[in-house]
C-alpha cells in the first residue's frame, strides 16, 4: 500500500489526473454543437468568408488577434467541433500550467498543487466555455501561464538558454494580454517572483528594489508599454469608441466588487454544494467519507516557512490574487453575473479561490503544523464533486437551449404566414439554458439559417421596445445579418411553448445526442416535437411598409 501512495504522488500520474478529470467535468463541452449569443455573427461571418465583418467585429474594439484568430478557425475542418476541442484543450493545458507552476515555485506540496489546479480547472464561475465569441479568452489565458512557467524556469537558466525563455516568456505575455484584464491580474506574477526569490535566496528588500526588480525591468514595463501601444495602434473606434472606458468611482468600484463575491463566489459555491445535496447518492457517499476521514495528516514538504504562518501568507496570496482578478472590471463598471453570458467576466476568478480554498482548508483541517488532515482532503474532494456536477449541469443546460434553437429552426421552415413578415416580436414561453431573453442578432442569424436572407428581426417582448426600430438603425447591416431588413415592414407575434417532446435539460441533451450518432432518422422528428410555435400578424404603427390586407 504504501508503494501505491509512492506512485500516486508522483507529477506524472497528477497530470494524468487532471486530464481525467478535465475531461470527465468538461466532457459535454466536447459534445456541444451548439452556436450562441455573439457566436451567431462569428459563425454567419465565416461560413460565408466575410472577412470585412470579421474584420470589424474585432478591430473596433481593440482585438486585432482575436480577428486572426477566429478567420484561422474558418478554416478548419468541422468548425464547431474544432472551436470547441480549442476550449477543452486550453482547459485542460490550464490545469497541467497551474500545476506545473506550482511545483516549479516549491513553495507547496505535490497534493496540495495538485488540488489547486483540479479546484481551477473545475471551478464553475466562467459558463461561457461553449461560445465561439469568448474561446479564444480560453486560449489567451493558456499563453498567459506558459509565459509564467517560462519565465519561472528562465530564473534557474544562464547564457543563452535564459535569454530564449525570458524573450519567450515576454512574446507569449504580450499574446495573451488581448484579454486587458490579465494586464493587471500579470502583477500577481511579480509579486510571486519577488517572494520567491526573496525566500529561496534569502534576499533583502532593498536588494529586491535595487538589483532585483531593475534587472528585469522589461517585465515590470510590459503591461505598460503593451498598453500604450495597443491603444496607439488599435484604439477602439466605430460602435466600439467607449468601449471600457476607465472609471474610477470608488462607488462603482465597490458595486462591482460587490457583485463579484456574490455572484463569481458566494453563488458558484452555494449552488455547487445545493446542486450535490440533491443526490442522494453523493450524500450517503459523503457520510460514508467523514466515517473514514481523520486527522491524520498528509505529507507534504514545505520549503521557506513554517508551514502554520505559509498558510495565512497563502491565503493572503489569494485575496490579493482575486482583488487583482476583480479590479480591471471594476475600473470599466462590468461586473459576471451567477449564470448566463456576463460570467465571461469570472474567467480569473478560478485560479485565486482555488488558492484560498486550499490556504483555508489547511488552517481549519490541518494539524498543528498546517498540513491537510485526511478530513481537509475529504473536504477538497467534495467540492470538487460539487463543482464537476455544476459545470455538467451548465453544459446540458446549454445543449438543451441548443436543441430548442434546432426545434425552432426546424418548425419555422414549416410555418405559414411568415414570408412577409420583417419583424417577429418573440414571445418565449419556453426558457432554457443560462440567458433568459434571446439578442437581436440571435434571432436574426436563426431566421438567415431557415429562410436564407437578412430580411427579418426577432425581438424578445422582455428585452426590447418598439423604439429599437428607429433607435437601432446603426445595426441593420450585414454584419448582423440585417442587411435586407426593412423596420417599418410586417410585424407578428412569434409564440414559442414547449413541445410534447421537450423534456429536462438532461433529458433532451441525453436524447439529442442519442438521436445525432446512434439513430439520425429519427433526429428531425424529435426535434420537431421539442417546441410548439405559433404566428399571429399584428398591426401597429411602425408597420408603415406592411401592405394593407
Amino acid at each position: 500500500m504504501s508503494r501505491i501512495n509512492l506512485a500516486l504522488r508522483k507529477p506524472t500520474y497528477h497530470y494524468i489526473a487532471i486530464v481525467i478529470y478535465a475531461l470527465v467535468t468538461h466532457g459535454f463541452l466536447l459534445l456541444n454543437d451548439g452556436v450562441y449569443w455573439d457566436g451567431w455573427l462569428i459563425y454567419t461571418s465565416l461560413v460565408e468568408k466575410s472577412w470585412h465583418n470579421i474584420h470589424s467585429i474585432f478591430f473596433e474594439p481593440g482585438a486585432p488577434i482575436t480577428a486572426y484568430f477566429h478567420w484561422a478557425m474558418g478554416y478548419l475542418p468541422a468548425m464547431i467541433f474544432s472551436y470547441k476541442l480549442v476550449a477543452f484543450l486550453s482547459i485542460t493545458l490550464f490545469g497541467i500550467l497551474v500545476y506545473s507552476i506550482c511545483n516549479e515555485l516549491r513553495l507547496l506540496s505535490r497534493i496540495e498543487s495538485l488540488f489547486i489546479a483540479l479546484l481551477s480547472v473545475s471551478y464553475p464561475a466562467f459558463q461561457a466555455s461553449i461560445e465561439l465569441a469568448t474561446i479564444p479568452y480560453l486560449a489567451y489565458y493558456c499563453l498567459f501561464l506558459l509565459a509564467c512557467f517560462l519565465a519561472l524556469r528562465s530564473e534557474k537558466a544562464h547564457g543563452f538558454p535564459h535569454y530564449c525563455l525570458r524573450v519567450g516568456s515576454l512574446a507569449l505575455w504580450a499574446l495573451s494580454f488581448t484579454i486587458n484584464s490579465l494586464l493587471v491580474f500579470y502583477y500577481g506574477f511579480l509579486l510571486v517572483l519577488i517572494l520567491h526569490a526573496r525566500y529561496s535566496r534569502g534576499i533583502s528588500l532593498k536588494h529586491v528594489f535595487t538589483r532585483f526588480l531593475p534587472r528585469r525591468l522589461d517585465y515590470v514595463l510590459l503591461p505598460l508599454l503593451y498598453w500604450v501601444v495597443a491603444r496607439g495602434f488599435f484604439p477602439p473606434h466605430g460602435i466600439y469608441s467607449d468601449y471600457n472606458q476607465l472609471s474610477f468611482s470608488p462607488w462603482v468600484m465597490t458595486a462591482v466588487y460587490n457583485a463579484f463575491v456574490n455572484n463569481a463566489v458566494y453563488a458558484q459555491l452555494s449552488n455547487a454544494l445545493k446542486n450535490l445535496l440533491n443526490y442522494p447518492v453523493f450524500v450517503l457517499l459523503i457520510l460514508l467519507g467523514l466515517l473514514w476521514a481523520c486527522s491524520t495528516p498528509l505529507s507534504g514538504s514545505i520549503r521557506f516557512l513554517d508551514k502554520k504562518v505559509k498558510s495565512y501568507a497563502l491565503l493572503l496570496f489569494g485575496f490579493v490574487l482575486l482583488a487583482l482578478a476583480i479590479f480591471p472590471y471594476a475600473v470599466v463598471d462590468k461586473a459576471p453575473s451567477a449564470q448566463g453570458w456576463e460570467t465571461r467576466h469570472a474567467l480569473l476568478v478560478a485560479l485565486p479561490v482555488a488558492i484560498i480554498l486550499v490556504a483555508i482548508t489547511r488552517l481549519a483541517l490541518g494539524d498543528k503544523t498546517g498540513s491537510i488532515s485526511r478530513l481537509g482532503l475529504f473536504f477538497l474532494t467534495i467540492l470538487l464533486l460539487a463543482f464537476t456536477l455544476s459545470s455538467i449541469n451548465n453544459y446540458l443546460s446549454w445543449q438543451a437551449r441548443w436543441v430548442k434553437d434546432q426545434s425552432i429552426m426546424e418548425n419555422l421552415s414549416t410555418l405559414e404566414n411568415t414570408e412577409n413578415v420583417s419583424v417577429f416580436w418573440v414571445d418565449d414561453q419556453f426558457q432554457v439554458g443560462g440567458e433568459e431573453t434571446y439578442r437581436f442578432y440571435e434571432w436574426s442569424s436563426i431566421f438567415k439559417s431557415v429562410w436564407g436572407d437578412e430580411s427579418r428581426i426577432g425581438l424578445d417582448q422582455r428585452a426590447y421596445t418598439p423604439d429599437f426600430l428607429t433607435q437601432g438603425l446603426r445595426y441593420f447591416n450585414d454584419r448582423y445579418n440585417l442587411s435586407d431588413f426593412d423596420p417599418a415592414g410586417c410585424q407578428a407575434i412569434l409564440t414559442i411553448r414547449r413541445g410534447p417532446d421537450s423534456s429536462s435539460n438532461a433529458g433532451m441533451s441525453m436524447r439529442y445526442l442519442f438521436c445525432k450518432f446512434f439513430c439520425k432518422d429519427s433526429l428531425a422528428h424529435f426535434l420537431h416535437g421539442v417546441t410548439d410555435l405559433q404566428v399571429e400578424p399584428i398591426s401597429t404603427p411602425e408597420a408603415v411598409s406592411c401592405p394593407a390586407e
